[in-house]
């Protein structure tokens, strides 16, 4: 086979189509298409980003976390930081904000409860309560995870931004060791899937809108899956894709979010969009989104790239039960991670679960280089609390060949969309480019822009050749 080309920086394209004007924009999307949104697609946006995660919303969060299970109590909360000897004089201020956590924490649990009634149960809802009911949904549950804000007197004291909890090798060892001769096999769905439901479906300005919920095929997790859908009227058998999210992203739980692939419902295309485990409705309680993932790494990411395997099997399946449209499966940062694992293991399922394509926006060929090398990783502390527990480099390279791509994927190139940004430093450029490749990925369908990593979901929205080139291969 001819060596695959070289990969190079494309130039800026800031044409939008004219049949996205309009599709449900909504004020943060008018805002990132407008000139001011071209100053923010810029790396600098990742600096400023990086520094925000680490000083203000991810010990914020584990603040709240703590604060969800507290139950009014300062010292239990204390405790549940973990945060020791508070200031006498934070004590007031403390319980006022756990009083209020409580507050908006029951109110967004009253509405999720009104909301599943409706989309889920068995009496019959108009569109008009449907809506009503999702917009209450939505407002409860920003104004609970804004709760967060009320933490903010506490930054002072040294908050953790996770609370560790790193399992010992041997452990890691007991659960997944069976699979080291035979990595895909980590993957492996079991006998029967669990069948998928699809709620009441509620019209919007961007389309179609409904929810799935299935059994995760996980055994390790025992929770249930959900994804969101946004499906184009009027499009008999459209083609899918289903996109993952990156980590600590709960699109549903907090208003004014943006997909970077909302885009293709206007071009015909339906969205599926799941929520990976230990996120968003799937939050352990204590936890805030996605910090399993890191708290218990490597443990965490071997029980979470499986499941969320195994639950795009499940999705895959459903999308072919109802259209006849080719489907396609993807994800951004730890999305994209997944879904490359994906694209490269889906040969152990049966053709029917298969993936056609696949779309990978900020991913990385080396999961070492993101877990130890990625500027994420170090600032949140994942290295130096592995190496606390016992955990050498060499320890977890054992451990990459069950998250990692092979060296070839199981799909047909010509069908892998990859999205890079030179300046990315969280799920480093270079592994990604060595990965696109390595799989001999055409040059046209590899786009690489001078963005960082959270830059690149800005640029995205303001430019759609990559969104058009995987439209032209599900249409092919």
């Amino acid at each position: 086979m001819a060596e695959a080309p070289a990969i190079e920086p494309l130039a800026a394209d800031d044409s939008l189509t004219a049949e996205l004007v309009g599709a449900g924009e909504d004020r943060l999307l008018r805002l990132l298409r407008s000139p001011l949104g071209a100053l923010l697609a810029r790396p600098w946006l990742d600096r400023a980003t990086l520094a925000v995660l680490a000083r203000g919303y991810l010990p914020l969060s584990r603040l709240w976390a703590a604060a969800n299970i507290a139950e009014g109590s300062v010292e239990r909360f204390a405790e549940a930081v973990p945060l020791p000897g508070i200031a006498r004089l934070d004590r007031g201020t403390i319980a006022r904000a756990l009083a209020d956590v409580d507050v908006l924490r029951l109110a967004a649990a009253d509405a999720e409860r009104a909301w599943t009634a409706a989309f889920f149960g068995e009496a019959a809802a108009d569109s008009a309560t449907l809506a009503a009911l999702e917009r209450a949904r939505s407002a409860a549950a920003h104004r609970h995870m804004a709760a967060r804000r009320r933490f903010a007197r506490l930054l002072r004291h040294d908050v953790p931004l996770v609370r560790w909890a790193i399992p010992a090798p041997a452990e890691v060892e007991a659960v997944y060791g069976r699979f080291l001769a035979e990595p895909a096999q980590a993957l492996a769905l079991p006998e029967s899937l669990p069948a998928v439901r699809e709620s009441r479906a509620l019209p919007t300005g961007a389309g179609r809108a409904s929810w799935l919920r299935f059994r995760s095929p996980a055994a390790r997790l025992d929770d249930e899956a959900t994804a969101s859908v946004l499906s184009p009227e009027g499009v008999a058998d459209p083609p899918t894709l289903i996109f993952d999210h990156g980590i600590g992203v709960e699109a549903e739980l907090w208003r004014e979010t943006v997909s970077v692939v909302q885009q293709l419902v206007a071009m015909g295309v339906r969205v599926v969009q799941p929520t990976l485990p230990w996120h968003g409705r799937r939050t352990r309680p204590g936890s805030y989104g996605g910090e399993p993932f890191l708290a218990t790494a490597p443990l965490g990411a071997l029980d979470l790239f499986a499941a969320a395997s195994q639950e795009l099997a499940v999705l895959v399946g459903w999308a072919r039960a109802c259209s006849k449209g080719r489907v396609a499966i993807g994800g951004v940062s730890l999305g994209a991670l997944i879904g490359q694992l994906v694209a490269s293991r889906a040969s152990v399922w049966p053709a029917a679960l298969q993936p056609d394509a696949a779309y990978l926006v900020t991913h990385s060929g080396s999961l070492a280089s993101v877990a130890l090398d990625g500027v994420l990783s170090r600032r949140v502390g994942v290295p130096g609390a592995m190496a606390r527990a016992g955990w050498t480099e060499a320890a977890v390279a054992r451990w990459l060949p069950l998250i990692e791509p092979g060296p070839a994927p199981a799909l047909d190139p010509a069908r892998i969309v990859s999205v890079l940004g030179t300046a990315d430093e969280v799920t480093p450029y270079d592994s990604g480019a060595e990965l696109a490749r390595r799989w001999r990925l055409p040059r046209d369908n590899v786009f690489v822009y001078p963005q960082g990593h959270f830059s690149m979901p800005v640029w995205l929205v303001r430019h759609d050749a990559p969104l058009r080139r995987l439209l032209a291969i599900l249409r092919s």
